[in-house]
């Protein structure tokens, strides 16, 4: 079970578990960053920061050792209140924050849209990009506002709480465009969280004691009112399957004919509340975090698979009494339900504040423990990634500054190192144990598996069309492939595919992985 302290060495083997960068905050400009997002089919590290200078920043998920920042926008003066970033398997990028409008007690939320094929033409020292759109609330006021995005990131769901009439504004845009689909305004007396299904046909949000499931149109399909409210909120990527807490238990909700009814209802224990939940795209996968509220320095992270009611994963974490406060951040999970990842503030010990959870070994593949708070985490969609936004200091302690953070559990057989763009290069490492030699496969990518006969593992390629580089392996089974990217600018936001086959003494294998490396 690797552990990995705050001062382990920023480079290392990519096929080892570890760090991979650190983007940190430039000391003449504080911030510290609140949320992250892997943007742009993983490409793309995402993140917003508060502070003396806000900004949303756009690194390259490939970076190793030093983080090769792509670009970054600064947010409005005085930004502060909600920061948000979101992003899908698209080329946009989308950002929130709210700005002082018309005084110091009022903020506006806009939301700012941003093309990945853009951060190419930054450059300089200070690479900066401009939105394609921008979309701000008609009104002011001085509550919370959400963001989320499909999955392709072809629409976005906005909301923000309008303190002085009570309600929350809750509109669906066009990823593209920011034209508004529809908008709602659902009485309510705060906003916790929101959330969209796979395609953005159904959408929920927790706004205080109400709880809303909204369809395509807007329209809504299921209303409850909540005995408290909570920032427990998921939902299944089909639609189909919420989780919401409530005093002391967490409820599963599934949509039948009769509309969305409790099927599952999970107990905490004495003092605990549910304050993070998230499902896989079918539903059936749950990880939730618990949190001591009476202690304020405890909480549990749990994995239930729903389908048959079964608990696959229990961790707790005991603070020190009258020590500082433990707040669980954020759980996510991949897309399959295959592995699930938590942040925290921690407790300024060595315990992790963030870690990856395997469901088929039922072991933490990466765990780490940062030099202050977790206040924003993402999982990408092998669940071998994770970023991280946190604070220079414990939550607690004065700071002003920060740093997003990359993590590789270092298991997949082929990666990218290094930020691909025009005029550069394009670095792939693949390496097998006990390989001979490596046959670096490019071509496009298949709908579904592949079973080539007489080769092991499957093929994610179409088997039309795929060229080959053949390489010799090392002593430990690695290979590596460059190629001199043009410098030409119709590249940019192009991508390219590539799987590894390996000479092993059994015979001709299959990578596990599918790489698509953006070229920006």
């Amino acid at each position: 079970m690797p552990v990995l302290l705050a001062g382990s060495a920023a480079a290392q083997d990519p096929f080892q578990p570890g760090p991979r960068w650190s983007l940190p905050a430039d000391p003449t400009a504080p911030a510290i960053p609140r949320a992250v997002a892997f943007g742009a089919g993983d490409n793309v590290a995402w993140s917003a920061s508060l502070g003396g200078s806000p900004a949303a920043s756009a690194t390259s998920a490939h970076s190793q050792g030093a983080a090769s920042l792509l670009a970054r926008d600064p947010s409005p003066p005085g930004a502060s209140g909600s920061a948000a970033v979101a992003s899908g398997s698209g080329p946009w990028l989308f950002a929130l924050a709210q700005a002082p409008a018309p005084d110091a007690w009022h903020r506006r939320t806009a939301v700012r849209a941003y093309l990945a094929d853009d951060l190419g033409a930054a450059s300089g020292p200070a690479p900066a990009v401009s939105p394609r759109w921008v979309h701000a609330f008609a009104f002011t006021a001085n509550g919370a506002a959400r963001l989320a995005c499909d999955q392709s990131g072809a629409t976005v769901l906005v909301a923000a709480f309008d303190d002085s009439a009570q309600s929350v504004r809750v509109e669906r845009l066009d990823g593209a465009s920011g034209a508004v689909a529809w908008a709602r305004d659902l009485a309510a007396a705060g906003l916790q969280e929101i959330a969209t299904s796979q395609d953005g046909s159904r959408s929920v949000a927790a706004c205080g004691h109400d709880l809303y499931v909204l369809d395509a149109a807007g329209a809504t399909v299921h209303h409850a009112s909540l005995a408290a409210a909570t920032t427990a909120l998921g939902f299944a990527g089909d639609g189909r399957t919420l989780v919401h807490g409530a005093p002391g238990v967490l409820h599963v909700l599934v949509e039948g004919a009769q509309g969305f009814g409790v099927v599952h209802t999970l107990t905490a224990l004495t003092g605990e509340m549910a304050v993070r939940a998230a499902l896989d795209d079918d539903g059936d996968t749950l990880a939730v975090a618990w949190w001591n509220a009476t202690t304020g320095t405890a909480w549990r992270f749990e994995v239930w698979d729903l389908a048959t009611g079964t608990r696959l994963a229990e961790r707790a974490f005991a603070g020190v009494a009258g020590g500082l406060q433990d707040l669980p951040t954020c759980v996510a999970l991949t897309p399959d339900g295959a592995r699930a990842a938590f942040s925290s503030w921690g407790t300024g010990s060595s315990a992790p504040e963030v870690a990856i959870w395997d469901r088929a070994t039922g072991a933490y593949p990466l765990e780490a423990d940062l030099p202050g708070s977790a206040f924003g985490l993402a999982l990408d969609a092998t669940g071998t990634r994770l970023l991280v936004a946190q604070k220079s200091t414990h939550a607690n302690v004065l700071s002003a500054t920060g740093d997003v953070r990359l993590f590789d559990t270092g298991e997949r057989d082929l990666q990218v190192l290094g930020a691909p763009r025009v005029g550069g290069t394009l670095h792939l490492a693949a390496r097998a144990p006990g390989a001979t030699a490596v046959l670096m496969l490019e071509g496009t990518p298949s709908a579904g598996p592949i079973f080539v006969p007489g080769v092991a593992g499957v093929l994610h390629l179409r088997r039309s069309g795929i060229s080959v580089v053949r390489l010799r392996a090392d002593a430990s089974g690695r290979a590596d492939f460059t190629w001199s990217i043009p410098a030409d600018p119709a590249l940019i936001g192009t991508t390219r595919h590539f799987q590894a086959a390996f000479r092993l003494p059994a015979g001709l294998t299959l990578g596990r992985v599918l790489v698509s490396p953006l070229v920006l």
